[in-house]
């Protein structure tokens, strides 16, 4: 039998989100087919870029293979040219701001959001959302983001029924969602722009939580596929290594880093610590019998508070998405592109290290690159399918955690 809710996390950044859709077309299709049923993912988590195809999905939570589609459609289209654009009057304002011009007043933003803005708007219709949450196809939906006057962690919900939320959960903001709150979600540092909500700013909620777990287990979740686009290497070559090396006084390299150092998962150390409740709970009806459970959580209610096991499956990409970026920039298809930006990004990818464009890969919205991110990130859930289905299925036993590698 299967358990109780079971929800998608989606943790990623800039153009690196499609990789998340090749995930999610794997579990509504061959995933579904191998059940003989829709996996019931009735929560949506999402933070970074990952925050706008949660959106989509969830407006297509009725009919999700309609939602991938939708996204393989629009990720595949992006043109370098027409999505990645030089703000020059804002880089010239945000220069004179940092040398403390007075009159400078700058968004620190160096790229035009409105291609971003246009994606949101056209790519993922909100309206439906309410459907979706009207007609029970849709529990709950997640955006994280972070407060820039704060610096806090922000969750934008919206969800079925009125109940009150999990008093242990990060702060929330209820209500029903925009645009405006998934591009709050996406909007990286220096990048792109923070967003106005509720009059104060707001900006890419990976900087304190790149994988959205937290919101995802308090919204009632015990059964979590994350998906995270960083890239977890066994070990260093010799070559890379001496690359980083030669690369680390560039400023390029060094933003890569510090980008993905933002969007660093801390999903490791969160499953890590699921894992010892996960212990610790089957432990304690081994020692004291199988009402352990509930007989703790009947101490812990007053307080506003429960335990229970929460089994999870990450999928991660198999392959560095900087290396495939590096590739992708130096092959001969993108070289016989013309025009400034083309030029721009070749200059970009030969100032980080050799095999290794992290910068690049964040800001690669081009859509045949895209089409290398969704294969990546089907074949990475299709090696992860017997764990996706177990999890489906029969579940795991108790304190059981599947990774894909």
């Amino acid at each position: 039998m299967t358990g109780g809710r079971a929800a998608l996390v989606l943790g990623s950044g800039g153009a690196r989100a499609a990789y998340e859709v090749g995930v999610a077309r794997f579990l509504f299709e061959e995933l579904h087919a191998a059940l003989g049923k829709p996996p019931d993912l009735g929560i949506l988590c999402g933070t970074s870029a990952g925050a706008l195809n949660a959106s989509a999905l969830a407006a297509f939570a009725r009919r999700p293979l309609e939602g991938v589609a939708l996204l393989a459609r629009r990720w595949t289209e992006m043109r370098l040219d027409h999505m990645v654009r030089i703000d020059r009057c804002e880089v010239l304002r945000l220069v004179r701001a940092l040398l403390g011009h007075p009159s400078a007043r700058a968004t620190g933003s160096l790229l035009d959001p409105r291609p971003l803005q246009h994606l949101a708007h056209d790519a993922v219709p909100f309206a439906r959302i309410e459907e979706s949450l009207a007609d029970g196809s849709l529990e709950a939906l997640a955006l994280g983001t972070t407060e820039v006057a704060t610096g806090r962690n922000r969750v934008f919900v919206r969800r079925r029924g009125r109940g009150p939320l999990d008093p242990s959960m990060v702060e929330v903001r209820a209500g029903e969602l925009r645009p405006e709150h998934a591009l709050a979600s996406a909007a990286i540092p220096l990048l792109f722009p923070a967003v106005d909500l509720e009059g104060a700013l707001y900006c890419d909620g990976s900087l304190r939580q790149s994988v959205p777990l937290s919101p995802a287990q308090h919204l009632g979740a015990d059964r979590i596929v994350a998906v995270t686009t960083q890239h977890v290497s066994p070990e260093v070559s010799p070559r890379l290594a001496q690359a980083r090396a030669r690369s680390t006084g560039s400023p390029v390299y060094a933003l890569g880093k510090v980008l993905n150092a933002l969007h660093l998962d801390r999903m490791d150390e969160d499953l890590d610590r699921l894992e010892l409740v996960n212990d610790l709970l089957a432990a304690g009806q081994r020692a004291f019998g199988g009402d352990f459970l509930e007989r703790l959580n009947r101490e812990l209610r007053p307080r506003g508070r429960t335990v229970r096991p929460l089994r999870t499956v990450v999928v991660r990409p198999s392959e560095s998405l900087g290396r495939l970026a590096a590739d992708y920039v130096n092959g001969r298809d993108f070289r016989r592109q013309s025009g400034p930006t083309a030029a721009a990004f070749l200059r970009l990818a030969e100032a980080e290290a050799e095999h290794e464009a992290d910068l690049v890969s964040y800001l690669l919205f081009d859509g045949p690159f895209a089409q290398q991110l969704i294969e990546l990130g089907h074949s990475d859930a299709r090696a992860a399918g017997d764990r996706l289905g177990e999890l489906f299925e029969a579940g795991h036993p108790d304190g059981a955690r599947a990774e894909a590698r």
